[in-house]
């Protein structure tokens, strides 16, 4: 019975890392997600007027249309980054302004798709739009600043 305890005693650590490691990888691939988000934002604002396929082609890079977008289903990447941060608090209410600005930035970039043939031309265009949704992606950098700041490490 002594040695049967001993193993058992040897094993406990091995065995706490086996059941803890997936939490721990699932994390980092939520970290690795954001920063790839963040890059992917930044990319987005610096080549702005080169993206083809008009509102669609922005929502695309969006993550909003499409899976390849770092920025596809990036709540929920950071919904897990929250036990993470230094100031989940922080991080959640920044996530949650987020996510909305994101829903902003991908709106303007849909109804440029439909814009147009009715009121004031200068008002509903697809280019009036597209510049609305550029706005709102500059102003969602205040966002990402915020949760980085509380994300921390």
């Amino acid at each position: 019975r002594a040695t049967r305890r001993r193993a058992i005693g040897a094993l406990a650590p091995v065995i706490a890392t086996l059941c803890v490691a997936p939490a721990f990888a699932a994390d980092s691939a939520a970290r690795a997600q954001w920063r790839a988000a963040n890059a992917e934002i930044d990319s987005i604002l610096a080549q702005w007027d080169e993206i083809k396929g008009g509102g669609d082609g922005i929502r695309r890079r969006l993550g909003t249309v499409g899976t390849e977008s770092p920025l596809f289903q990036i709540d929920k990447a950071c919904s897990k980054l929250i036990n993470e941060a230094e100031d989940p608090v922080a991080f959640g209410e920044a996530m949650e302004e987020f996510v909305l600005g994101l829903g902003r930035v991908d709106s303007m970039a849909y109804s440029s798709n439909f814009a147009g043939g009715s009121g004031k031309p200068s008002e509903n265009s697809a280019a009036t739009y597209i510049g609305r949704s550029k706005k709102e992606l500059e102003a969602l950098k205040k966002d990402v600043a915020r949760m980085n700041a509380a994300l921390g490490g």
